[in-house]
């Protein structure tokens, strides 16, 4: 869930090539987008706790993205450069592009005269701040957490104390998302009679972390077995709630 905080930094630093042309500038700009697509798409359609190799390999590239723009902070923006110094390196840099010639090359001019911060500036800022704000935080996580934890492990065997109708299962999650499990109910509680509700082909999908999730199911039952499946490495769930 905290990838998302990686985009404002691919924002700026396109609207700093828009404002300095460079070329490491650009390519910045690209290791750091394709960084941030990776670890997007890892983390939402392919993440696998047990494929440690995978993260590894995003983070050694947001690394080395991150070392790349120090560099070029400190050797192209750590001095005061005056504008024509920046004139002319930009126009070294654009020399090698024969399709964008002078004439018609749209760069973000300094303004003649220092201009000072007005009422609708601020106003903007306030604006922009909040519409991330609004977007970062949405469904992040509910307002109210579970303080005591449970876990299937050592408490994975449930009795109703009768035979109860589950149309609903509710759990909380702590820190890993979407953890397999499989249940199995029975109104005995016996060895030989359990019938499988989910099992290691179609097992359990807790959902997200920190947050409630449901699963619709149809089946009566005293007894409850919940385990993690093969795929989940360890217990995430911290609380577990059933409804009719």
């Amino acid at each position: 869930m905290h990838e998302r905080y990686i985009y404002p930094a691919v924002i700026l630093l396109l609207l700093c090539f828009a404002a300095r042309p460079r070329k490491k500038l650009f390519n910045a700009f690209i290791f750091m987008a394709f960084g941030t697509f990776l670890n997007m798409a890892h983390s939402m359609f392919y993440f696998d706790p047990n494929m440690a190799s995978i993260p590894i390999f995003i983070g050694c590239i947001m690394v080395a993205v991150l070392i790349y723009v120090i560099y070029l902070a400190v050797a192209c923006y750590a001095g005061y450069a005056s504008e024509s110094v920046e004139h002319e390196a930009m126009n070294r840099e654009l020399q090698h592009i024969p399709w964008k010639q002078e004439k018609d090359r749209n760069i973000i001019q300094a303004s003649d005269k220092p201009v000072k911060f007005a009422g609708i500036d601020f106003i903007l800022m306030a604006a922009i701040t909040l519409i991330y704000a609004v977007v970062a935080f949405s469904n992040l996580g509910d307002r109210k957490a579970p303080e005591t934890e449970y876990s299937v492990l050592g408490d994975g065997d449930l009795d109703f104390g009768k035979e109860v109708q589950i149309s609903k299962i509710w759990n909380f999650l702590g820190y890993a998302n979407n953890p397999k499990y499989l249940v199995y109910y029975s109104n005995t509680g016996g060895d030989e009679d359990w019938t499988d509700c989910f099992t290691e082909e179609s097992p359990l999908d807790a959902g997200s972390v920190f947050h409630w999730n449901d699963t619709s199911v149809d089946l009566s039952a005293r007894y409850l077995w919940i385990t993690p499946s093969e795929q989940t490495y360890e217990d995430s769930i911290m609380e577990m709630a059933f409804t009719d």
